[in-house]
Order: structure tokens, then C-alpha cells, then sequence
């Protein structure tokens, strides 16, 4: 695996454990409600990310598709 893919998978997989945390963040009882709007900021712009990663991963699937296709 090149470098490029290695630090995209990272990255990937550092957005979804990062989404997990916060996700599980929200289950705390003691997680007031200031900190829950945080929470959700960070979670959307998280989703923004790996969305624009998936979108990313998908053109480049449909190019390599039309070569070989």
C-alpha cells in the first residue's frame, strides 16, 4: 500500500474513531448541555469530512472503472 493510501486510510480511520468518541459522549449522563452543542459541532464537521472522503474515494473508483471498463 503506497504511502498516500496508507495516510488516507489513517486519516479515515482516525475521523470514524474521533466520530465514535463523540457519538459516546452523548450517552454521559454528566454531559451537560453546553458541552453536548460542542459535541454536536465537532460531530458535524467530522461527518462533513468523511463524507467529502467517501465522495473523494467514490470518483476515484468511477474513473478507475471507465479506464478499465
Amino acid at each position: 500500500m503506497s504511502n498516500k493510501k496508507a495516510t488516507s486510510f489513517t486519516n479515515y480511520k482516525q475521523m470514524s474513531d474521533e466520530l465514535d468518541e463523540i457519538l459516546a459522549k452523548f450517552d454521559n449522563p454528566d454531559t451537560d448541555i453546553e458541552q453536548s452543542i460542542e459535541y454536536y459541532k465537532s460531530a458535524v464537521e467530522l461527518i462533513k469530512k468523511i463524507e467529502n472522503y467517501l465522495n473523494t474515494a467514490k470518483n476515484h473508483i468511477e474513473q478507475i472503472d471507465k479506464k478499465t471498463g
